[in-house]
C-alpha cells in the first residue's frame, strides 16, 4: 500500500520550512503531493497517478447530489384506527387505507417519512408536539367534516377577497343553525371551486349581497 499511497514524504520534505498561513501550507503540500504521485522509478516505471487511473478511477461513482442526512429509524409502528402513528411526542397521519398496518418511519431534522414494505406512503414536516394530519389521508366522510371547519372556510374566503371574508365570517359568527350554516358554506365553496368561478366574480356577488 505504501507504494501506491504516500502521505508521509511531503510533510518530511517541508518540515523545516516556515509557513505564514494555512493556505500557503496547503498549496505547498498539494504541489509536493502532485510531484510524488507523478514520480516514476526504475522499479516502478508507472507513477501512482497512472496506476490509479488504470485500476481505481473507472470504479468511482459521482458524489451524491444531496449531502448525507443524519436520520433515525423507528420500526413496526402500528397505524391506529384513526389512521395515525405516534412518534416521540407527536402524531402523524397516513392514508386511511393502511389502518392496522405496521410501518417503518425515517426521522430526520426536517422530515418524517413513513414506509410500508419499503414504499413511501406518507411524508410530513417534523414537529416536536401536536399532530400533523393531511387532508388527502382522510376517508371521504372525514374530509367533508374537515372542510367544514370554520378556520378552513375562513381561510378560503380570505384568499378570495375582503368582501367574501367579511360575509363568511358574519355567517360563521351567527350561532343560530350553526352546523347547517357551515354545511351550506362548504357546499358553496365546493360549487365555486368545481366550476372555477373567478375570484373577482365571487367578490362582486358577496358585495352585492
Amino acid at each position: 500500500m505504501n507504494n501506491i499511497v504516500n502521505t508521509r514524504k511531503p510533510p518530511a520534505r517541508v518540515r523545516n520550512h516556515r509557513f505564514f498561513s494555512l493556505d500557503e501550507l496547503n498549496h505547498t503540500l498539494s504541489q509536493e503531493l502532485c510531484k510524488l504521485n507523478t514520480k516514476t522509478t526504475k522499479r516502478y516505471p508507472e507513477s501512482r497517478y497512472v496506476c490509479f487511473s488504470k485500476t481505481d478511477e473507472q470504479f468511482l461513482n459521482p458524489l451524491p447530489a444531496k449531502a448525507y442526512e443524519i436520520c433515525q429509524w423507528f420500526y413496526n409502528l402500528k397505524v391506529t384506527e384513526f389512521y395515525m402513528i405516534t412518534l416521540e411526542h407527536a402524531s402523524y397521519s397516513v392514508p386511511y387505507q393502511f389502518i392496522g398496518q405496521r410501518v417503518n418511519v425515517k426521522l430526520t431534522d426536517n422530515k418524517v417519512l413513513v414506509y410500508l414494505h419499503r414504499e413511501l406512503i406518507a411524508e410530513h414536516q417534523h414537529i416536536t408536539t401536536g399532530s400533523s394530519i393531511l387532508h388527502e389521508h382522510m376517508p371521504r366522510n372525514h374530509q367533508l367534516q374537515d372542510e367544514m371547519q370554520p378556520d378552513k372556510l375562513l381561510a378560503w374566503a380570505q384568499n378570495i377577497g375582503t368582501q367574501t371574508a367579511h360575509m363568511v365570517q358574519k355567517i360563521i359568527q351567527n350561532k343560530s343553525d350553526y352546523a347547517n350554516n357551515l354545511k351550506k358554506l362548504n357546499q358553496l365553496k365546493r360549487y365555486l371551486l368545481e366550476h372555477k368561478v373567478p375570484n373577482m366574480q365571487i367578490e362582486q356577488g358577496f358585495d352585492y349581497a
